[in-house]
């Protein structure tokens, strides 16, 4: 299949659950790799093996652990 359909510049939202918070980021992709963003910090990582929502949800769990959500 195709790579899926979003271009560098555009932010989508996600919202997560995680450890009894809500937390709030924004995710972009290009170039294969992707970028989460909170208001504390943001995460880049290669683009692979999961959905795009999917591993947006990883970054952002994982900027939740670092206390950066």
């Amino acid at each position: 299949m195709g790579e899926p359909l979003m271009s560098l510049g555009v932010w989508r939202d996600i919202t997560d659950v995680y450890g009894g918070k809500i937390t709030k980021a924004s995710y972009s992709f290009s170039n294969k790799m992707m970028t989460v963003r909170t208001s504390f910090g943001s995460k880049t990582t290669k683009i692979g093996g999961h959905t795009p929502e999917r591993l947006a949800r990883t970054l952002l769990r994982e900027l939740v652990d670092k206390g950066k959500a």
